[in-house]
């Protein structure tokens, strides 16, 4: 039992080792996250306000749609915005471009296109355009595409690919993509969380410790600009120290200094053997946690987390020169 307990011991304390590695990996992960997804939506609610007119509400609608969609297909929500960004631009209502943004993610789930390409293509379609679109492989020809409206062609592209996308989500591969998406989303709030305390720190070295650097730096002025001032003195006064004061603190305390420095380097070599032992402890305890990060990284649906490797405590070995 004492042995099992020191190993279950050993092993309690890499896997705490190894999750709080994990955590600040989520935490940094998730700020990066969360700034660039509060990037995507700042250009998102520009596009619509400009292109549609949408108000502040009918824009943080939208968003709430995009993570019900992202959540219910396992797209992510980086490629949803950029879709409904350029549906918007050619329909010029909010609700239409949702509209054929649902059915981009049908034809790309059943066609295996792009999402972007899919919703640039329908943009164009909508403009009059419908080239692109037949370059997609969707089952109407060009000749087809030039006789039908977009509405004509909407409803038939609907009979052909509605619902790819939710069927897909039902999929084992969807459901993993779903929880995917679900786990990046979490880490995104994780950042969002963390993102106003960043910013007060921001805040703070801006507004507090760079004008405290620059006031710290005006007060040394009067003393640079004295030396500056005398610099032939402090010439005068250093060429006498180097030449009759320095001979006599050699040639004087030149002996005492040696036997000081001697003392000093036996023990730092002492304690320069102790930390090769402990640089030995500390290497054996790093790789108990790479083990179980590598357990962890097998399972394939999960994101990996990079092995730490064991830092080396030098302490260089003392000789002191003849004086």
């Amino acid at each position: 039992l004492g042995d099992f307990s020191k190993k279950a011991g050993l092993a309690c304390e890499a896997a705490a080792a190894a999750a709080g590695a994990y955590a600040i990996k989520l935490a940094v992960d998730g700020v990066k996250a969360a700034i660039e997804d509060e990037a995507a939506q700042v250009r998102l609610a520009t596009a619509l306000k400009n292109a549609t007119g949408a108000t502040d509400d009918m824009i943080k609608s939208v968003e709430q749609q995009i993570l019900k969609q992202s959540l219910a297909t396992g797209v992510a929500d980086d490629k949803l915005r950029p879709a409904l960004q350029r549906l918007s631009l050619s329909t010029n209502d909010v609700t239409k471009a949702q509209d054929l943004l649902t059915l981009a993610l049908d034809i790309s789930q059943a066609t295996g296109k792009g999402l972007d390409a899919v919703a640039n293509s329908l943009g164009k379609a909508y403009d009059g355009n419908t080239a692109a679109l037949g370059k997609l492989g969707i089952g109407l020809s060009a000749a087809e595409l030039k006789t039908m409206t977009f509405t004509e062609v909407q409803g038939k592209l609907s009979d052909l690919f509605g619902g790819a996308a939710a069927a897909n989500a039902e999929t084992f591969a969807g459901r993993l993509q779903i929880l995917k998406v679900t786990f990046d989303e979490a880490k995104e709030s994780v950042g969002a969380k963390l993102l106003p305390i960043i910013q007060k720190l921001v805040e703070f070295v801006v507004n507090e410790v760079v004008p405290a650097l620059g006031k710290f730096a005006d007060f040394f002025k009067p003393i640079t600009d004295a030396i500056s001032a005398n610099k032939e003195e402090f010439a005068t006064f250093i060429a006498f120290i180097q030449k009759y004061v320095v001979p006599v603190l050699v040639n004087v305390l030149g002996g005492a200094f040696k036997i000081v420095g001697e003392i000093a380097g036996g023990i730092i070599n002492v304690i320069g053997a102790v930390v090769g032992g402990l640089n030995s402890l500390i290497a054996g305890a790093v790789a108990g946690i790479n083990a179980l990060i590598r357990v962890y990284n097998s399972i394939p649906f999960l994101p990996n987390v990079g092995l730490i490797s064991a830092p080396s405590i030098n302490v260089p070995s003392v000789t002191v020169p003849s004086v």
